[in-house]
């Protein structure tokens, strides 16, 4: 499609990045289509443009990203009004006002603009309920610091870079060069953490990306048991209902719960296992896990294989924990990470695709073998 615009000449879009307005933005009623255009050198601002009328078009910003301290509660009834499932799948827009003094640059803070990423539904907003944010919010300020930070976040590109090369470069490894170089599956002992319901499938903390490890880490077991791996751990989440980590997360996983099971699919592998209880990030709280690590090392194993989730969290608490256990006792013994088979939940203010690269870079700058997966 293509709209001849007053302010950018003529302008390509397609038909699927149109925002359609269920409250019009005030004062421009009739309006209700839009397209977002924003381009590198003028960020942070961008330009809600009408579809409908060329000559119409707003500067905006993610107010969010921009003003300090701007969190705004947007009201159930109107997160449900655009049809998006919860405030994560939203974004907001805030409308700014360009006056001939630049320095008395605003915008308004009061009135955001809400779209559903999900199905481009949008509405202006009145946040009505407070006193926090105001119509006329000058900018002055928080540009000058979005500057600072921006020249900031620039100077961490080249190491993000790195991390997602790290990602990029891993290697897959061959259960047969593990064989040989453990020389006996019974060297061998898979971990698996926090592969329950609670994350899974179902409760507050249950996310798509746990979900997708089951197939992974189902594929990997019924490998290793087949070539004769014979130590099997499931490491999960079982919390008592004042357990201390709410005061940091959402209930989750109380145990006698259906969260506190492990998934359907891996279930069948835990008839041969052990299955420990944690009530905190780190298995290692758990004294019966404790002595379980040593018992194995006695007994003749050279490597550990984790798996599970999630990265950042209880699988770095775990394997760090390991590693300084096997450090101090001077234990000739691996721990072996594939890629394939962790990983971390997503949200605006935890990047995934971000945070699980660079914690695995972090556990393999401390000793622990990542690999791509194996084979």
């Amino acid at each position: 499609m293509l709209i001849e615009t007053s302010n950018f000449g003529p302008i390509e879009y397609d038909e699927n990045e149109v925002l359609y307005f269920q409250s019009e933005i005030l004062g421009f009623e009739g309006f209700k289509r839009y397209i977002i255009i924003s381009r590198e050198d003028n960020e942070p601002f961008m330009w809600l443009q009408s579809v409908d009328d060329p000559g119409l078009a707003f500067v905006i910003i993610d107010g969010t990203d921009v003003v300090s301290n701007y969190v705004p509660e947007i009201p159930i009834e109107e997160v449900e009004n655009l049809g998006a499932q919860g405030a994560s799948s939203v974004c907001i827009y805030n409308i700014v006002v360009i006056p001939d003094n630049i320095e008395e640059i605003s915008c308004n803070l009061k009135a955001p603009i809400v779209i559903n990423k999900d199905n481009n539904k949008a509405s202006q907003i009145l946040l009505d309920n407070t006193d926090d944010y105001e119509i006329k919010h000058y900018l002055k300020g928080d540009l000058n610091h979005y500057g600072v930070e921006k020249d900031y976040y620039k100077d961490c590109e080249g190491f993000i870079r790195h991390v997602h090369r790290f990602a990029d470069g891993l290697a897959p490894v061959e259960f047969s060069e593990l064989k040989r170089r453990y020389q006996s599956p019974s060297a061998i002992s898979l971990l698996i953490v926090d592969m329950i319901n609670g994350f899974c499938r179902t409760g507050q903390l249950s996310s798509p990306r746990m979900h997708n490890l089951e197939m992974p880490i189902f594929i990997l077991s019924k490998k290793l048991l087949a070539e004769g791996v014979k130590n099997i751990a499931f490491l999960n989440d079982s919390h008592h209902e004042s357990s201390a980590e709410f005061n940091e997360f959402p209930p989750h996983a109380i145990e006698g719960t259906r969260e506190c099971e492990i998934v359907d699919s891996l279930k069948g592998f835990a008839g041969s296992a052990e299955v420990f209880p944690k009530n905190s990030l780190n298995a290692f709280t758990n004294p019966d896990f404790n002595t379980y690590v040593q018992k194995l090392i006695k007994s003749g194993t050279r490597c550990f294989i984790l798996t599970g989730n999630c990265t950042d969290l209880c699988i770095y608490q775990t394997a760090m924990t390991l590693k300084m256990f096997l450090n101090s006792s001077d234990a000739p013994v691996d721990i072996i990470i594939p890629y394939n088979c962790v990983d971390t939940f997503d949200s605006k203010e935890h990047s995934a695709d971000l945070i699980n690269p660079l914690f695995l870079y972090h556990l393999d700058a401390n000793g622990v073998k990542i690999v791509r997966e194996i084979r």
